[in-house]
């Protein structure tokens, strides 16, 4: 902006009307936070024609008082412009991350405009007492302005911290994770691409902020990327392939594997997702340790021990091998079925069919499942004149392309070639 102190401050005025006047336009173009800057457009659109008013009086004095009051708002004007442009150009998952900070931002420029416009009212004493009403009104109503971010955003934003400070690497909660951060900032969940283009985005911003030495600023958000990036739906699916055919090579037994004793919870004996270690050592699911306390228990369950010390440690080495058991036996089980589809005997093709629809409950398994080329042999199924067989292998085939387009065009290929490729 140019050198305002050069110029009669009625010019002065002119010009930082219309800057308002643009900054009230650009915010409502903002996608993420738009309650927040909805209200912070309303306010520098109320800003205008109070601002015209003080510019059509006559009596508005160049003092320096009023110079002083007319550059704190210019400041403040600036801090807006800024706030909503950086908006604009932040991937939505940095606008995500740093909601609160953003919404905080918002509501002290609003504030700070308040006060601004006030002090502008007073270094302009002579103006009518109806210039100076609609003056105090909007400086009041600005100064207890109060921004929130909306719940849905702070609970996903408080999840990514939780999952942070956890290490968390059970897959059921990181692909939980992705598909409400895509959902909130409206990013399509079954459109994996569009995932993977949003957190290409975010790791570039990351880039930036280590150029300008920003390190706190660099360190959390390396710390999502980390996190985020062990989500299915920020693989490609050419690096869930090369997972598969790497550990398919290590698979030469003929029986699935029982899981180790260390991988059940005691308390259910089932095996743990989310296992934490207690004061004693002892590891549980978390959830049914917590029902444990919660239900006036301060022991360890397995020996009585007493526990003054109720916190709980996450056991992040026990949850990896309990993660790399399952990644193990499904790749047997999705071998195992090849052999039983290719056998042609109904029976196991019956079996096969049912155990490919226990697998598919996440993508990643899906594309194991198109890298063993198993998709063709279950179409191949609708040949045979068994109708209870042919009803099951269209149950696999829906579970198959669940949020899978790979998938999905494998199967219309083979439709359309008549099942010959």
């Amino acid at each position: 902006m140019i050198f305002l102190e050069l110029l009669p401050i009625g010019t002065c005025l002119t010009i930082l009307t219309n800057e308002i006047l643009k900054t009230a336009l650009a915010a409502q173009d903002v996608l993420m936070e738009k309650d927040t800057f909805k209200s912070l457009s309303t306010y520098f659109h109320s800003m205008h024609p109070v601002l015209n008013e003080l510019m059509s009086s006559r009596d508005m004095a160049d003092t320096p008082a009023s110079r002083q009051a007319l550059e704190a708002l210019r400041q403040d004007v600036e801090k807006a412009k800024s706030l909503v442009n950086m908006c604009g150009k932040k991937s939505r998952f940095y606008q995500l991350v740093h909601c609160r900070s953003i919404v905080k931002e918002a509501q002290q420029i609003t504030q700070d405009l308040g006060k601004s416009l006030g002090l502008l009212s007073l270094a302009t004493a002579e103006v009518s007492m109806d210039i100076q009403n609609n003056v105090d009104k909007l400086k009041d109503e600005m100064m207890h302005a109060e921004y929130r971010a909306s719940n849905q955003k702070l609970e996903i934003v408080n999840k990514i911290e939780m999952g942070i400070r956890q290490h968390k690497t059970d897959q059921a909660f990181l692909n939980d994770l992705i598909h409400e951060i895509a959902r909130s900032v409206g990013v399509p969940v079954e459109d994996s691409s569009e995932i993977r283009k949003e957190l290409e985005y975010f790791k570039k911003e990351k880039e930036e902020a280590a150029e300008r030495k920003e390190r706190e600023e660099e360190a959390f958000m390396e710390q999502i990327i980390a996190l985020l990036s062990r989500a299915e739906a920020t693989r490609t699916p050419e690096s869930i392939r090369e997972d598969y055919k790497e550990k398919k090579y290590l698979v030469n037994v003929d029986i699935e594997q029982e899981p180790l004793e260390s991988f059940r919870c005691p308390l259910t004996r089932e095996v743990m997702q989310d296992p934490v270690s207690i004061a004693t050592g002892s590891t549980f699911e978390r959830e049914n340790i917590e029902e444990w306390f919660a239900s006036g228990n301060k022991t360890d369950p397995t020996n009585g021990a007493v526990l003054v010390d109720l916190n709980l440690k996450p056991n992040y080495k026990i949850r990896e091998c309990i993660e790399e058991w399952i990644d193990w036996n499904h790749c047997f089980r999705i071998q195992n079925a090849r052999r039983k589809l290719e056998s042609g005997e109904e029976a196991k093709v019956n079996e096969a069919l049912d155990d490919l629809c226990k697998i598919c409950k996440t993508n990643k398994f899906r594309h194991w499942i198109a890298e063993e080329k198993l998709i063709k042999h279950v179409v191949e199924v609708l040949k045979i004149r068994n109708d209870s067989l042919r009803r099951k292998s269209l149950s696999a085939l829906q579970v198959i392309v669940i949020k899978n387009e790979e998938n999905k065009v494998r199967i219309n290929s083979l439709f359309i070639s008549g099942f010959s490729t």
